[in-house]
C-alpha cells in the first residue's frame, strides 16, 4: 500500500515538473501578440476601429514591420538649382490638406513650403488627379521636380487592401523617378498606429528609388499631436485622430529633418 502511494507522488511530482519545464520554453514563432485596436483616418473624415486591415488581415507587427533600428541615416542632400527657384511637389491626402489644422498656414504642408522658402527660392507645384481610382495615389506629376514629398496612405488604408495599395503606391513611386531622376525622394508613413503593413510598403518602394522613409508612428502616438475631438476649426469638426496644429507641426519636423532642414 506505502509503495503504490509512493508511486502515485512520484508520477504526480513528474507532471508537475513538466508542466513548469513546459511553461519556460519560448513561444514559436508563429504565435503573434495581437494588439488593442486603434482608430485610423480616410478621406471623408470617417473612423475605423478595428485590429484587421481591408484584406481582413490581422494589424500585427511582423517581419514586414519597417525597421527603426540603427544610427541615424545622413541627412538626403536636395539638388543644387542655384540660378533658380527649387520646384517642389508635396504629394499628400486630407492630411496634407489641412485636417484638422486651425488654419492653413499651419498645416504641415505650408510649414515645409516655408522653411524651404527661407532656404532659397521655391516654387510649389501641384500634383493632379487622374481619377483613375479613390486612391491617394492616383495623380500625375510633371517632369523635372526637385524634390518631391509623399505622404500617402493613411485615408487609403479603408479603401484597399495591402496589395493593391503597395501596386499603385510603386507605380506612383516609378513614375516620379522616371521624371524627375534627380529630385530628393522623401515618404512619409501613415499616420496611425496600426499601419505597419502599409509602411512597409512604403519604406520598401521609396528606398529602393533611392528616397528617404520618414516614419510618423511615434509623432501620432503623442496625444497631444491629436484632437481634442469635436473643436470646430476651419477644416470643420475635429476628431481624436488626425493632427492638431502640434502634430502638423511634428509631421512637418520629421520631414524637414529628412533633409537636413528644421522649422524656425
Amino acid at each position: 500500500m506505502l509503495a503504490r502511494g509512493a508511486a502515485i507522488l512520484g508520477i504526480a511530482v513528474l507532471v508537475l515538473v513538466n508542466a513548469v519545464l513546459w511553461s519556460r520554453l519560448p513561444k514559436r514563432a508563429s504565435e503573434k501578440p495581437v494588439f488593442a485596436s486603434q482608430p485610423i483616418v480616410d478621406g471623408s473624415a470617417r473612423t475605423f476601429h478595428g485590429t484587421t486591415s481591408k484584406s481582413g488581415a490581422a494589424s500585427t507587427p511582423d517581419a514586414s514591420t519597417p525597421s527603426t533600428s540603427g544610427s541615424p541615416a545622413a541627412p538626403l542632400a536636395l539638388p543644387d538649382v542655384r540660378g533658380r527657384p527649387m520646384d517642389v511637389s508635396i504629394v499628400g491626402d486630407s492630411l496634407a490638406s489641412g485636417r484638422y489644422a486651425s488654419s492653413p498656414d499651419v498645416r504641415y504642408r505650408a510649414l515645409v513650403l516655408a522653411a524651404l522658402a527661407a532656404r532659397g527660392a521655391t516654387t510649389p507645384v501641384e500634383a493632379v488627379k487622374t481619377e483613375a481610382s479613390s486612391l491617394s495615389t492616383a495623380v500625375t506629376l510633371p517632369a523635372g521636380l526637385d524634390f518631391v514629398v509623399l505622404e500617402l496612405g493613411t485615408d487609403d488604408m479603408l479603401r484597399t487592401d495591402v496589395a493593391g495599395f503597395a501596386a499603385s503606391y510603386s507605380d506612383l513611386v516609378k513614375s516620379v523617378r522616371t521624371s524627375s531622376p534627380d529630385a530628393a525622394l522623401v515618404c512619409a508613413g501613415t499616420w496611425s498606429a496600426i499601419g505597419a503593413e502599409f509602411d512597409a510598403v512604403i519604406e520598401r518602394a521609396c528606398t529602393q528609388a533611392g528616397g528617404r522613409f520618414v516614419s510618423l508612428r511615434s509623432q501620432y502616438a503623442v496625444e497631444a499631436n491629436r484632437g481634442p475631438a469635436g473643436q470646430q476649426g476651419y477644416y470643420g469638426l475635429s476628431d481624436d485622430i488626425a493632427p492638431n496644429d502640434a502634430g502638423h507641426r511634428a509631421i512637418a519636423e520629421a520631414l524637414l529633418h529628412a533633409v537636413g532642414l528644421s522649422l524656425s
